[in-house]
């Protein structure tokens, strides 16, 4: 899904290495990428219980805002 909105970003690829350079400089905070990830998964393994389903998609997406 990311490449192909890099492909009709103006700079696609340079805004992506800039935004992974941000990323990157915030992990000694919090490592998003891995946070996204997890809370993702999480979000997918959880089945029956739709609070808790959402509250991981919740926090996947707050992650992926930051």
């Amino acid at each position: 899904m990311i490449l192909s909105l890099l492909g009709i970003i103006d700079n696609g690829y340079r805004v992506k290495r800039l935004v992974d350079r941000i990323i990157n400089s915030a992990d000694q905070v919090v490592n998003l990428r891995e946070a996204i990830l997890t809370d993702r998964i999480r979000y997918s393994v959880s089945r029956g219980d739709d609070d808790r389903r959402k509250e991981w998609i919740d926090k996947s997406a707050k992650a992926l805002e930051k």
